[in-house]
């Protein structure tokens, strides 16, 4: 059994799930990108960058800020995002995590619709979800690597942008 990694927590499926691109899974792009696609605000508080994403189940769709998070293996949404998605919790796969300290946390994964980052387009994607305790999160979930080694960019931190290449 395989471990996933969130962000500084480790993930082990209670039922197994082998990290592979589905067949059906693909990521369009607009080729090649005009000049307003170039170019996402982001919001950049300290070394924290959000980004904007469309998020997609079904027929519903809404719009989140994810934390840019290269640590995080996989991309994650709090379930309260998921709430806002009208996804059925019951019908996603159960994992445990392993936080830093060791404490447990309870995922789920689900195959979303689509995420649209920028000018680019994820189509029928693994999400982890986790719930988030504690004070209110200033972002929806965190951008993990499996979405951010697929893309070429570059932050600017003085314009609170993300250019795409």
């Amino acid at each position: 059994m395989s471990n996933y990694p969130l962000g500084g927590q480790t993930c082990t499926p209670i039922q197994t799930y082998e990290e592979k691109a589905h067949p059906q899974e693909k990521v369009s792009a607009p080729a090649p990108f005009s000049a307003p696609d170039r170019i996402t605000p982001v919001t950049i508080r300290g070394n924290s960058v959000l980004v904007p994403v469309t998020l997609t189940y079904g027929r519903n769709e809404v719009s989140a800020q994810l934390l840019l998070d290269t640590g995080a293996t996989g991309t994650t949404i709090h379930t309260e995002t998921a709430e806002r998605l009208s996804i059925n919790m019951s019908g996603a796969k159960k994992l445990k995590g392993k936080v830093v300290g060791g404490g447990a946390i309870e995922a789920h994964m689900i195959r979303i619709s689509s995420l649209k980052v920028g000018p680019y387009t994820f189509e029928n994607h693994d999400i982890f979800i986790v719930p988030h305790d504690g004070p209110a999160a200033k972002f929806d979930g965190l951008l993990g690597m499996d979405l951010l080694r697929e893309l070429k960019f570059k932050l600017d931190f003085d314009r609170q942008a993300i250019i795409w290449e």
